[in-house]
C-alpha cells in the first residue's frame, strides 16, 4: 500500500493467502486501516504485514495472522513475523501504530516485531500464542512482542501463550502492563 487513506475491511470469513509470497501486505503510507482479515503464510512467507519507515496512523485490528516461517531474507535473523514495523533512524520511523484485538500464532520466531526505530505504538488486547521456536545466537527463541529503539510503546491487555518471551523491549520506552502470560 503506497497511497494514503486506505481502508481494507474483511467480511466474515475473508482470507488473504500469502502462501508462496515473501510478504503479503506492505505499507508505506499514512492513515491505513486493515481490519477483520485472516492472513495465511507458509515457508515462503516472512511477514504477514510489514509497515515501512515514515508510515503514520496505521491500524491493524481483529485480524488472524498465521503460518509465516521464512527467515528474514534482509539480514541474518532467523525470525519470521506476523506484523513487522521498522524505521531507518530517529528521523525516518513509523509512528502512531495500533495493533489491537488480533490473533497471531504459528509464526516462526516473532508475533509482532518493532524492528528498529518506531514511535507511539499501541499493542492492545491481542492473543499471541504458539509462536514456533527458532535458534538465535545458540538459544531457542520465540517472542510475542519485541522492539529496539522504540519510543512510546504500550503493550497492554494482551494474552501471551506458548512462547519463550512475552515482551522483549530493548532500549525502548513505554509501558508493559495488564498482560496475561501462560506457558511463557
Amino acid at each position: 500500500i503506497t497511497h494514503d487513506n486506505v481502508q481494507i475491511y474483511g467480511e466474515e470469513g475473508a482470507v488473504l493467502d500469502a502462501s508462496g509470497f515473501q510478504k503479503w501486505i506492505s505499507i508505506a503510507a499514512n492513515d491505513v486501516t486493515i481490519e477483520g482479515l485472516e492472513i495465511i503464510g507458509d515457508a515462503s512467507t516472512n511477514a504477514g504485514i510489514t509497515i515501512q519507515p515514515s508510515s503514520r496512523q496505521v491500524q491493524v485490528q481483529e485480524c488472524r495472522i498465521h503460518g509465516m516461517s521464512l527467515p528474514n531474507p534482509g539480514n541474518d535473523s532467523p525470525l519470521s513475523y506476523g506484523i513487522l514495523a521498522y524505521g531507518n533512524d530517529v528521523n525516518s520511523m513509523p509512528e502512531e501504530l495500533f495493533f489491537e484485538q488480533n490473533e497471531i500464532y504459528d509464526i516462526a520466531g516473532a508475533g509482532i516485531s518493532l524492528g528498529s526505530w518506531t514511535n507511539f505504538v499501541f499493542i492492545n488486547e491481542n492473543y499471541i500464542h504458539d509462536i514456533s521456536l527458532v535458534e538465535y545466537l545458540g538459544q531457542s527463541l520465540s517472542v510475542g512482542v519485541q522492539s529496539q529503539f522504540a519510543q512510546g510503546v504500550f503493550v497492554e491487555g494482551n494474552t501471551f501463550d506458548g512462547l519463550v518471551i512475552g515482551s522483549n523491549l530493548l532500549l525502548s520506552a513505554g509501558n508493559v502492563g495488564g498482560n496475561s502470560y501462560n506457558d511463557v
